[in-house]
Order: C-alpha cells, then structure tokens, then sequence
C-alpha cells in the first residue's frame, strides 16, 4: 500500500523543484526517490538544488508517518487483546459457567442413575458435554481456571465413559434392529449374537470406580439375558436346519422303500420311514427359516404316510388271514386223520373263508389263491365224508330199531360201504318152529303170518340200503349169505 507523504501545502513545493529537476524520458519516479535523490550530498545529477526544506514542510511529515502507523497498530492490537481477555469467560468477577457446568453434570447423572430409554442417556450425554464445553473456554489468567480444570478431571473421564456406554447402547440397539422380523438366517443370527457379544465387551470396559458402573452393569445384565436368548434362536435356527435334512432324507428313504415293498416287514419299514420324516418336520419350530418349506414338505408327506399306514394295515390283515387259513387246514387234516369228520368240515368251511379273506394286490394274495382249490376239494371230500357217517349213523339206529334191543332178531355191521346183517339163531329156530306147526297143521293164516314177517324185515333191510347208499348183505346164524341187495335196486 503506498501512502501519500505530501499535504496540500507541499504541491507549491514539488512543482517548483519539478522545474529544476528534467522530467525523465521514461518511466515514472516516486516523490520519495525524488527527495532522496536531493538529500545526498553525494549525488551527481544534471543540476544540482541547494534549497532546503523549511521547518514544517511535508518532508518532515513524511518521515514521521512510519512511526505513526505503528504507534496506531500497537494500540489495536492492545485494545484487541484486552478486549479478547475481556471477552473470555469468567475473566473477571463472577463466574456463571461454572455453577451451570455443575448443575449439568448433576443433572446428566441423576438422568443417568435410572434412565427410561436410550434417548434419556444421548440426553445426559449431551448435557455432560455441555458442561465439558462450558468449562474448557476459561482461560488460565482467570481466579477461576484452577476450579474449571478440577471440574474437567471429573467430567472428561465420566464423558469417556458415557461414550463407551452410548457407544454400546447404539451397538446394542442394531442388534435389537436386526433382531426384528424373524426368523433369520443361521448368518443373521451369528452377527446378532457377536453384536450382543461386542456390546457387552464394551461395557465392561467401563472402570469400576466410574459413577456409570451402575448403568453399565444393569445394561451388561440385560444384554447378557438377550444374548442367551439370541442363541437359543441361533441353536433353534441351526437345529431347525439339521432336522429338515434329516426330515428329507428320511423321506427319500421311505420313497425308495415303498417302491420295493411287497411284504408286510417291507411295509411296516415304509411306514415307519414315513413317520420319522414326519415326526423331525414337526419338530422343527416356528420362528425359524426352515418352518415355512417343513409346512408345505409335511403336506406332501402326510398323504405317503397314510397310504403307508393303510397299506400296512392291508398287509398285516393278509398275514393274519392267510396264518389262520393255513392252521385252521392243519386242524381239518388233523381231525381226518382221526375219522372226525365233522370237525374237519367245519375247519375245511373255515380255512376257505380265511384264505378268501386275503386282499388283492398284497403280498399273500397269490398265495392264498393258490390254496382255495385244494381246500375246496379236502371241503368236498369232508362234506361226503360227514353225509357218509350220516348215513351209517342213521343206518345203525335203523337196523338197531329193526332188530331190535331186547331179544333181538338179528345183529349187523356198518361200514361206509357195506351193511352185513345176520339172523339171530333164536329168532330163525322160532320162525322154523312155527312155520314146522304151522305146516303140519295146515295152518295157512299162521304161515302167512310167519312168510310176512320175514318180507317185512327184507323190506326194512332194503329201505335201510336204499336210504343210506350202502349196500346190504343178509345173512343166517352160520354165515351164509342168504340175500344182497345192492341200493337203487
């Protein structure tokens, strides 16, 4: 910046000398080099001036003005410094920043005793900051510099601390963000759990000898709690995930068993197969990524498992039918074996049935087929059988009503193929005897009688034969066979 030297009374001066002075051919000289050029005794010009400047001219302003402008500089910056210090808080007099830092710090930890939410802690750290930022502007010259640096040995650790405790409360509330909506993926829940992990951490690094301790061992309590619980949910969600594989693969199993089973064992396995992939699918619970796919998975089981369990039911009913039919044979055989043949008709009847019993399309079906006609036969055979016994039976109580019990007038024997009948000898002396008087005497009605009685008894011996199918052979006391009569004759 140039300043002019030269007053208004000076102008009179620089045109004199303008005048002694030649005006350069170039150029543009300053009137300070002008004055300087004519002070040096020294200097050699084109024309030399010996005048002086008077007392009071503007030369002698000019070399004061230096001095002048420093003067003026030292008195700014002496009135901007005490206006500075002046302007610092608690400079001088009374200082307010100093209660009000205190009433702050109380107020934060009061607030910070018993919070009611994370706002109320930012709160309390804000307001501890703001006792912070009211302390550190006093400056050291004040009367009050010692007291707002004791206040700030307290207040900056306690601000530390407060940071490491919002610091775990932000970190504490992503991980209750996070937490929101499940489920959550195996993944999502590790990171939950290391942010619960990283929130506790940071709390306790709070010392034990702060005033937030309290704060800090509430806090570390309560996120210890959701920590355990966020693992629970990560054990379930990693369970979940295991039992549905397992649920799967079982029902793979059971696909493939099913495409080879044939016999009850092979079903029985099936359907147990079936139940196992069931049972792991409703085992896995919900709230877990896994519970959605087992939901729509346990509506395509559940139909394999019934037609399993009915499949299984038809099976073991074949086995049963089928076990019975084949024993209750073995009965019959036994019971022919031992002439009961009406006992062997009834187990032959019930054999039949059994095997009949056998549904289609199992695995004893053919089987059973493969008996019906055989055991239909050994039936046919036993109902003869049983109509042949009928027959001797009541051919016995018929030849038992014709010869009677008591004095009887013949004996027999009855086979299933033969009736032999033999005259008592009493009963052939007695019709001898009267047929001898009878004959001697002329006695023709006593005769007839006799000749009667014996047509009687060789009709009844017929009608015996023809009833029972069995032919009959008559004859005397010696054993001669005195008459055969074959039945339907």
């Amino acid at each position: 910046m140039t300043v002019n030297p030269l007053s208004d009374n000076s102008a009179e001066s620089e045109s004199a000398a303008s005048t002694e002075i030649p005006k350069p051919q170039e150029g543009f000289t300053h009137p300070w080099d002008l004055l300087n050029t004519e002070s040096d005794p020294n200097a050699t010009s084109g024309k030399t001036s010996t005048t002086r400047p008077k007392p009071g001219s503007s030369q002698v302003k000019g070399d004061w003005q230096p001095f002048v402008v420093a003067g003026v500089g030292v008195g700014l910056v002496f009135f901007c410094s005490t206006l500075y210090i002046l302007s610092r808080p608690c400079a001088i007099g009374q200082c307010r920043s100093i209660p009000a830092a205190q009433q702050l710090n109380q107020k934060s930890l009061k607030t910070l005793a018993k919070p009611e939410s994370g706002k109320a802690v930012l709160e309390a750290q804000a307001d501890l900051e703001d006792a912070i930022a009211l302390l550190e502007p006093i400056p050291s010259w004040s009367s009050h510099y010692t007291k707002a640096q004791e206040l700030l040995k307290t207040y900056r650790p306690q601000s530390e601390n407060l940071d490491e405790v919002v610091k775990a409360l932000k970190i504490a509330a992503r991980a209750g963000y996070h937490s929101q909506n499940p489920p959550h993926t195996e993944s999502e829940w590790i990171a939950i759990v290391s942010l619960w992990r990283e929130a506790i951490a940071q709390l306790e690094q709070v010392p034990k000898s702060s005033k937030l301790q309290p704060l800090a061992k509430q806090k570390i309590k309560e996120y210890k709690a959701n920590l355990a619980q966020t693992e629970r949910r990560l054990l379930a969600e990693r369970q979940a995930k295991v039992t549905l594989a397992g649920a799967k693969q079982a029902a793979q199993m059971a696909g493939v068993r099913q495409g080879i089973a044939q016999s009850l064992s092979d079903w029985q396995l099936v359907y147990s197969t079936w139940q196992t992939a069931n049972l792991r699918i409703k085992q896995i619970p919900q709230g877990t990524t896994s519970y959605n796919e087992a939901q729509q998975l346990l509506a395509l089981y559940l139909p394999h498992l019934s037609n399993a369990r009915n499949r299984q039911t038809e099976e073991q009913f074949s086995v049963n039918a089928y076990t019975r039919g084949v024993n209750t044979a073995q009965l019959a055989t036994d019971a022919q074996t031992n002439n009961q043949w009406s006992v062997a008709l009834a187990h032959w009847r019930n054999a039949l049935t059994y095997v009949r019993q056998v549904p289609r399309n199992t695995y004893y079906y053919n089987k059973a087929q493969s008996l019906i006609k055989p055991y239909q036969v050994a039936l046919k055979q036993a109902q003869g059988q049983v109509f042949l016994a009928v027959k001797v039976q009541q051919a016995r109580k018929d030849l038992t009503q014709t010869c009677g019990a008591k004095n009887p007038i013949c004996t027999f024997y009855v086979s299933n193929k033969l009736i032999k009948v033999r005259l008592a000898p009493a009963y052939v002396q007695t019709m001898q005897k009267k047929a001898f008087e009878a004959q001697s005497k002329g006695d023709i009605r006593t005769h007839s009688s006799i000749v009667n009685n014996i047509s009687i008894l060789e009709k009844a011996l017929k009608a015996i034969s023809n009833n029972t199918g069995i032919r009959v052979e008559i004859y005397s006391p010696e054993g001669l066979l005195i008459q055969r009569h074959n039945p339907g004759n």
